[in-house]
């Protein structure tokens, strides 16, 4: 009764890469504490494409829908021109999430500083946000094109404010603490922050809840957690030894 609502939440809103970060948690959570079966495992997958596939159907494709026009433009690729004359209103949200992350990389690349660090920590209405030229992107209450200040992909912001090798370092720094909450996952608390850290991995890619404050807030509570246990881990080991 207390998860039947939470799914019926996530399947009507028809969040496609919430449903897949929720089953991959799931599917994770079995293996990891539960030491579920190779055979298992396939059966669930199985059975879980399944249940997609048929809400798919029932919703009229909208949840393959974004996969039909990622796949035409990796047949196709992109060009300048495609960037510039791109008609926002007749893309789907995973065709829109794609062209906005391209235009991003391809204006950093342009420069190698920038391509390195990106363009900093910078606000819409920041003076660099003038000196941009963005096509792609949210509609602001003006009718133009909102620059850097964007809430459909994590990838794209973090490619513009910290670069290649920000983004990289920033990502290092999530999949540190991925490694260090996994080798605690025997605990309860571990163990929510080890799936709390792959659902905003999954989730990257249609929306910037990585990146945002409250976010990083909580990761900073399940490290200081972690390093609590681990202190605690020591002096029992100590504690021991003398006896």
């Amino acid at each position: 009764m207390l998860v039947l609502p939470n799914v019926l939440a996530i399947v009507f809103a028809q969040h496609r890469n919430l449903i897949l970060a929720v089953l991959v948690c799931v599917l994770i959570f079995y293996v990891v504490r539960k030491n579920i079966s190779i055979i298992r495992i396939a059966l669930i997958c199985f059975v879980s494409l399944l249940l997609l596939a048929g809400v798919d159907k029932m919703i009229d494709n909208r949840l393959s829908e974004g996969f039909t026009d990622l796949e035409h433009i990796a047949a196709n690729g992109l060009s300048s021109a495609d960037l510039m004359t791109a008609q926002l209103g007749e893309m789907s949200t995973s065709e829109f999430r794609f062209y906005l992350f391209y235009e991003r990389i391809n204006y950093i690349t342009r420069d190698f500083w920038h391509s390195l660090f990106g363009i900093g920590l910078i606000t819409e209405d920041s003076r660099v946000v003038k000196t941009l030229n963005f096509n792609i992107g949210l509609i602001d209450d003006t009718g133009g094109i909102i620059q850097v200040d964007t809430s459909d992909i994590a990838w794209s912001s973090m490619i513009i404010y910290f670069g290649i090798a920000g983004t990289i370092i920033f990502m290092a720094i999530y999949t540190g603490f991925l490694k260090r909450f996994y080798t605690l996952r025997s605990d309860s608390t571990m163990m929510v922050g080890f799936l709390f850290i792959i659902n905003l991995l999954c989730t990257s890619f249609y929306g910037v809840t990585i990146i945002s404050q409250p976010t990083i807030c909580l990761l900073m509570l399940f490290g200081a957690y972690h390093y609590l246990l681990t202190d605690q881990i020591k002096a029992q080991a100590i504690n021991g030894s003398r006896h």
